[in-house]
Formats: structure tokens, sequence, C-alpha cells
């Protein structure tokens, strides 16, 4: 999912989209340093993700 969806979808409180687009980065980052995630990468402005096995 492209950032500026997550940005609409979510209604930050974001001041704009660049802040936005620092803070999601953190999101997934802190996911995956709990085992949620098993992989992300934000990459041409677009979210992905992997998930990790239950």
């Amino acid at each position: 999912m492209s950032v500026t969806k997550y940005y609409e979808l979510l209604a930050s409180r974001s001041k704009d989209l660049s802040d936005f687009r620092a803070r999601l980065k953190l999101a997934p980052q802190k996911l995956h340093d709990i085992g949620f995630l098993k992989s992300f990468m934000v990459r041409n402005d677009i979210v992905h993700s992997g998930s990790s096995p239950s």
C-alpha cells in the first residue's frame, strides 16, 4: 500500500506527508523487533511487509 494511502486512511495528525513518512518507517521496525513482522521495507513510497508465522 502506498504511503499516501496510509496517510489518508489513518487521518494522520502529522503536519505533512514527509513527517508522516518518517514516522511510518519507525512503526514497522517496532513490530519487527517484537517478532510480529518477519520483514518490511518502504521502497518508492510503497510499504511492503511479511508476517511472522503463528
